[in-house]
């Protein structure tokens, strides 16, 4: 036995829909883009271990092991006072916003850094062996000194 095609009856659909459906679909695909930003830059952490310090962000994460970790020249500095010249001061990727500095930086004394700062006056900069340091601001620079110092 032979098959027989059958079309669909006539039928139309309207521009008003195919627009509706792909502005849903771009609102939907911005709702998610800046709910992943916003979650991550908001929880961008620096953790201390036997293992060493890991530098984890929405879009930098690093590990560092302890043997390429300069400990013994971690120090707290004061960015807007006598450490002035460690302030990031060109972005080389990143963000920089009124109260948090993210990512690659130079700083004023023309080094790189990996730099996490939400505080000016609590930073922390750990030198390391890669030829750049870390530099960020926990919110208890004496702990995560001690802890690193461990």
């Amino acid at each position: 036995m032979q098959s027989t095609e059958f079309p669909l009856a006539p039928y139309s659909i309207s521009l008003f829909y195919i627009i509706a459906v792909v502005v849903g679909l771009m609102l939907a695909g911005l709702f998610t883009l800046f709910f992943t930003v916003g979650y991550g830059f908001n929880h961008i952490t620096t953790n201390v271990g036997p293992d060493g310090l890991e530098f984890k962000g929405i879009f930098y994460g690093e590990k560092f092991p302890k043997s390429k970790l300069k400990v013994g020249e971690a120090r707290p500095v004061d960015l807007d006072g006598a450490d002035s010249e460690l302030s990031p001061e060109k972005r080389m990727g990143g963000l920089g916003m009124s109260q948090l500095t993210y990512g690659k930086w130079k700083l004023k004394n023309g080094q790189q850094a990996l730099v996490a700062i939400s505080d000016r006056k609590k930073a922390v900069i750990v030198p390391t062996t890669e030829g750049y340091p870390v530099l960020v601001s926990p919110n208890d620079p004496a702990a995560f000194l001690a802890a690193l110092k461990r």
